[in-house]
């Protein structure tokens, strides 16, 4: 039976149409053991109601970041929904801007156990490798692009910590992943830009990840 992944992707810094070619080339060898659907966020509700065996959420929670007044997606009642869909067996990707701007203390930001706080300004050559003993990937992960590199809090005692990035900014968490209730949860942090996004590496991590959720 094919296995069935929801995406909600893009927002006003991250182009939905790039993301979205980047999760079909990572899942492109998986042929058809896997069926894909790029939904919207008035869909999220009801698609979690499905159960699909995973949800891969790259959006960030600000719908307009250059206001003065801003609004947000993610509200306590689908943060909770969230939560409850992979304690109850689903499970969930949080792919970049996946971990950006949404409530740390909230039921998504726990079950997520991290955070993004802050990029550097100038995007930067990133260099990403593994980090300790990967619970899911193949070979070693290294690859190195122009990016920008996320700087996250991450309960690192709670979780598997399996991929760091490294620049000249410093070095942080990259890549983790735990179980929560009868689900799992992964995290990974790169990549923002169109040649990360596009590199086989890129694709490849996202392929295992999603090969472990699954």
């Amino acid at each position: 039976m094919k296995k069935r992944i929801f995406a909600l992707l893009g927002d006003y810094y991250h182009d939905h149409d790039l993301i979205l070619d980047s999760l079909k080339a990572a899942i492109a060898p998986m042929g058809d053991h896997v069926e894909l659907q790029d939904i919207g966020v008035d869909n999220l509700a009801s698609a979690l109601l499905e159960k699909p065996d995973l949800f891969v959420l790259n959006k960030e929670n600000r719908l307009n970041p250059t206001d003065e007044q801003i609004r947000c997606w993610m509200t306590p009642e689908l943060e909770t929904q969230i939560s409850d869909y992979v304690q109850q067996g689903g499970s969930w990707l949080a792919w970049h801007a996946g971990l950006a701007s949404y409530p740390e203390e909230g039921p998504y930001g726990l079950m997520l156990k991290g955070m993004f706080k802050f990029h550097p300004r100038v995007n930067k050559p990133v260099k990403y490798q593994r980090r300790g003993e990967p619970c899911f990937l193949g070979a070693p992960t290294r690859f190195e692009v122009i990016d920008e590199h996320y700087f996250v809090e991450c309960d690192q005692t709670n979780t598997h910590v399996f991929l760091e990035a490294e620049s000249l900014d410093g070095v942080s968490v990259a890549g983790w992943a735990h179980n929560f209730g009868a689900g799992r949860v992964c995290c990974v942090t790169p990549t923002h830009r169109a040649e990360g996004l596009a590199h086989p590496e890129m694709h490849r991590l996202i392929r295992e990840s999603i090969q472990w959720l699954l």
